[in-house]
């Protein structure tokens, strides 16, 4: 596939794992250079051995200070910025899948009042 990327400065958030670490994993295939950021220690520090291209930093993305850190390692590494992956997500702990969800108006079926469909 060519995603025509190949030399494009990325950052993923969430990339050290999961969903964010395959969207790393396709750009660096793709020739993209990839930075990317985690909350999650022991993957992050996993990551050199799986492929010494992919670069990173601990950082939550709830947290300003640590997203500033990010980007300034992030455009330090790759010398700019092309593309981000904004990859993480934030939310309250009491809306986790299953608790929460009904009270937002959503799953079980149940829909919000302001949307019809």
């Amino acid at each position: 596939m060519d995603l025509n990327i190949a030399g494009l400065r990325s950052l993923v958030t969430a990339g050290a794992n999961g969903i964010g670490l395959e969207i790393a994993r396709a750009f660096l295939r793709e020739g993209a250079q990839v930075h990317v950021c985690d909350v999650d220690r022991a993957a992050l520090n996993a990551l050199p051995a799986s492929n010494p291209k992919l670069t990173c930093s601990y950082g939550d993305v709830a947290n300003r200070a640590d997203v500033s850190r990010v980007f300034e390692e992030a455009l330090g590494v790759l010398g700019g910025l092309d593309v981000l992956v904004n990859n993480a997500g934030i939310a309250p702990v009491r809306l986790r899948v299953g608790r929460g969800a009904d009270r937002m108006g959503v799953g079980a079926g149940r829909r919000r009042p302001d949307n019809p469909r």
